[in-house]
């Protein structure tokens, strides 16, 4: 708000920030006319816009100045002129003349007339009078769709239809449709089956008979777990699982998939240990093991005290055992872990292994280790001590050597395991084509070939 000014209270103020030229007037109970007649330089000097723009502490008249008296002289004061107050009309406001909205006319819906739908008579359709001979009974009506009477009491449609045939085809469709019904439920049965049998084959059953009672259990209406119950007798599920008859009888059955993550288990940690091959890791070993509920962590305990035992022992005993079965650690730690399982194996590789190795020291062609093996189960061969058995094959490559030498002269062969047949094996037929070729020897050169009969026998001499 404008203040008075200093020099003039009375008449005059300077303007404030915000103020206006109109605020002014009406504050000073004047017309913004008067204040521009009493302030021209808001008119006159261009920077106040012609009184639209004004500045702060400018100095705004709001009644003429009043004269300054002379202290000394003694003036009468001249009366202050009065201007007289201009009054502006007042305009009233223009006010628009209210227009009313112009609503279009809304004409009423065209409603179509109803007009009734013309519906054709029905036709009158005569009764059908049956004209034919009265002995033969009529195949075919008029056709017109209209029933007549036959004679016997029979009853015809148009088209040529009588009731029976109309009956027979109601009866041909019930019976397609039960061999539908039966059809579809066969091929749902054959579907159940068919998953049980790839579900065990793919646990190692592949069985013809196994896979054959799955089906007739399920194709004779026996459900889904019954089936499975009886599955646990059956020879092949036994002989696949058999430790889950030791597990049923104590109530502690467990899942197939459970089963063979033991057998996993159980194999590799004897694997661990270099046990030799066939020791613990067939089917009826750790059915064993798994039907008297052996953990595979015991099975690890187990094999590792056996192992501590074998490193521990008197060397003299593992001396023996190196020399006699031709085997290393692996083979020490399954002998102390079950000597009743160990031993035959143990055995069997130090047969074959005597074999293969005193026959490559006599000249025969190198075993395989098939070959080593298949020999050594045989009894000529298994009886033998070491000692017998260097004897044995010494015997051999002498009758080999000449042999050999009787067959080439006859533009024959002779091979290393025909010796072997005569010797040790004591082959009968071996051991007369040795002979005879010996005398067609003897015989051509009239001498002695030094063969005879009894050396060729295991117990004689040459």
């Amino acid at each position: 708000m404008a203040v008075p000014d200093k020099a003039r209270p009375d008449t005059a103020v300077r303007v404030q920030p915000g103020d206006t030229l109109s605020e002014i007037a009406r504050d000073a109970g004047i017309t913004l006319k008067q204040l521009y007649a009493l302030n021209p330089k808001f008119k006159e000097d261009p920077k106040y816009q012609g009184g639209n723009m004004i500045f702060s502490n400018t100095l705004v008249n709001l009644a003429p100045p009043t004269k300054s008296v002379n202290a000394t002289a003694k003036v009468e004061k001249e009366p202050t002129p009065v201007v007289p107050p201009v009054v502006e009309p007042v305009v009233p406001p223009v006010v628009p003349p209210v227009v009313p909205p112009v609503v279009p006319p809304v004409e009423p819906p065209v409603v179509p007339p109803v007009v009734p739908p013309v519906v054709p008579p029905e036709p009158v359709i005569p009764p059908y009078q049956y004209t034919g001979p009265t002995a033969v009974a009529p195949t075919q009506v008029d056709g017109g769709g209209a029933t007549g009477a036959m004679p016997g009491g029979a009853t015809a449609f148009s088209g040529g239809f009588t009731q029976a045939d109309i009956d027979k085809a109601f009866k041909e469709g019930e019976a397609t449709a039960t061999k539908v019904a039966a059809d579809n439920a066969f091929a749902v049965k054959m579907k159940a089956s068919d998953k049980l049998i790839n579900l065990f084959k793919a646990q190692g059953i592949e069985d013809p008979a196994f896979a054959t009672f799955i089906t007739n259990n399920i194709i004779n209406d026996v459900s889904e777990a019954q089936t499975l119950i009886e599955i646990y007798d059956q020879p092949a599920y036994k002989l696949r699982f058999p430790g889950m008859d030791s597990l049923r009888k104590k109530n502690r059955t467990i899942d197939e998939k459970t089963y063979m993550a033991l057998e996993n288990q159980i194999v590799q940690t004897l694997a661990f240990f270099d046990l030799p091959k066939g020791f613990y890791d067939d089917r009826a070993s750790l059915g064993k093991i798994i039907g008297n509920e052996v953990s595979p962590k015991q099975v690890q305990d187990r094999a590792q005290m056996a192992q501590d035992i074998a490193r521990a022992a008197d060397p003299n005993v593992r001396n023996s055992l190196m020399n006699f079965y031709k085997v290393g650690e692996g083979g020490i730690t399954a002998y102390f872990l079950n000597a009743d399982i160990a031993m035959p194996l143990l055995e069997k590789s130090a047969k074959a292994a005597e074999i293969a190795g005193i026959g490559k020291t006599y000249g025969f062609n190198e075993f395989g280790m098939a070959e080593a093996e298949s020999l050594g189960v045989k009894d000529t061969y298994a009886k033998l001590s070491q000692s017998d058995m260097t004897k044995a094959f010494g015997r051999a490559s002498q009758l080999a050597a000449t042999q050999s030498r009787l067959a080439y002269l006859e533009k024959g062969q002779y091979s290393d395991r025909e010796a072997l047949a005569a010797t040790i094996e004591g082959d009968q037929q071996a051991i007369l084509a040795s002979e005879k070729r010996a005398q067609r020897e003897q015989a051509r050169f009239g001498g002695s070939s030094g063969l005879s009969a009894g050396s060729l026998r295991t117990g004689s001499n040459i």
